[in-house]
């Protein structure tokens, strides 16, 4: 009996310490990173898209994003909701995987960047930063052009890629990028920065920003099903040895 007793108190104590309801459920500390958040605009299939550029004068505020041009005020932003395709501010452009919001970064002034500062976070554990992205030109331009992008992560580079020439008008498609980052502080600000030559202009699209601790926590009903099996297997183990001294 003093097995089942132990593993009775070992069950309690493990349930106490990591079973918290849900600790197995990874969470996105990115707050609005389908872009679904956002004030002053009234979307349109005819007009499915607006400028979000503190230069321009914009009042678009698209929650928990904050925009900058890196000292050069040029540059355009563009706020895209689901539409028809050729509604697009970008040449040839097809919607965000999942049917999602996405912002266009206007890539021709060495950097137009977007920001969030993540908070929440965990010195030394890896998170996952998950996203979309892909290339295209912005409607009325023309001219061949190179596209890439910088993400930062508390000042680091977490990833790069480009440039990327393209001919006039072509849309690039949706791409998918994983990173994988460590934490050195509880806050750091996550920056998405588009690249390219000016003029023509190239133009960055972002979808579906997540930043992910792993699950590594088993749920409570996985632990409790554990614990009782492991119960059950000692009650079986000594009666099994009892029956075996009693023959």
């Amino acid at each position: 009996m003093k097995f089942v007793r132990s593993m009775l108190v070992f069950c309690a104590v493990t349930a106490l310490v990591g079973g918290a309801p849900g600790a197995a459920l990874a969470e996105n500390l990115v707050q609005n990173g389908d872009f679904s958040e956002y004030t002053n605009f009234t979307p349109t299939d005819a007009h499915p898209y607006t400028i979000f550029s503190p230069k321009d004068g914009s009042n678009v505020v698209v929650a928990h994003w904050s925009v900058s041009f890196n000292g050069n005020d040029a540059g355009i932003n563009w706020l895209v909701t689901p539409s028809s395709d050729d509604k697009a501010p970008v040449y040839n452009a097809t919607g965000a995987p999942g049917g999602t919001n996405y912002v266009s970064l206007d890539g021709g002034y060495n950097y137009t960047s977007m920001s969030q500062v993540i908070e929440g976070l965990t010195v030394g554990v890896t998170y996952t930063l998950d996203f979309d992205y892909s290339y295209g030109q912005q409607n009325g331009q023309n001219g061949g052009r190179n596209d890439g992008y910088v993400v930062t992560f508390g000042g680091d580079n977490v990833a790069t890629d480009g440039p990327h020439y393209y001919g006039s008008h072509v849309f690039s498609g949706w791409f998918h990028e994983t990173v994988d980052i460590v934490a050195t502080g509880s806050t750091e600000t996550l920056t998405f920065f588009a690249t390219g030559n000016p003029n023509v202009p190239p133009m960055t699209q972002f979808a579906n920003v997540t930043l992910e601790a792993p699950a590594s926590v088993p749920e409570p009903s996985t632990l409790g099903l554990g614990c009782t099996a492991l119960v059950f297997a000692g009650i079986y183990s000594l009666r099994r040895r009892a029956q075996l001294a009693n023959a």
